[in-house]
C-alpha cells in the first residue's frame, strides 16, 4: 500500500491505472490496497475473464 500511495501522491501518475496482482486473498489486504488507491485487484492465478473485466473497468 505504501508504494501505491507514493504513486498516487505524484502529479505525473496520479491517474495511471493500478491493478494489483497478488496471492493474498485476505479481506484486510484487499481493503488496504483499495484504500491506498488501486483500480483493480486480482488473485493469482487470475482467471482470464476476471482479468479482462478488471482491465476493461480501468479503461484499458
Amino acid at each position: 500500500p505504501e508504494l501505491i500511495r507514493r504513486i498516487r501522491a505524484g502529479v505525473k501518475h496520479r491517474h495511471t491505472p493500478i491493478v494489483m496482482v497478488t496471492g493474498q486473498n485476505e479481506p484486510e489486504h484487499v481493503r488496504e490496497a483499495i484504500d491506498a488507491g488501486i483500480n483493480g485487484y486480482l488473485i493469482k492465478p487470475p482467471e482470464q475473464q476476471r482479468l479482462f473485466d478488471v482491465l476493461h473497468k480501468c479503461g484499458l
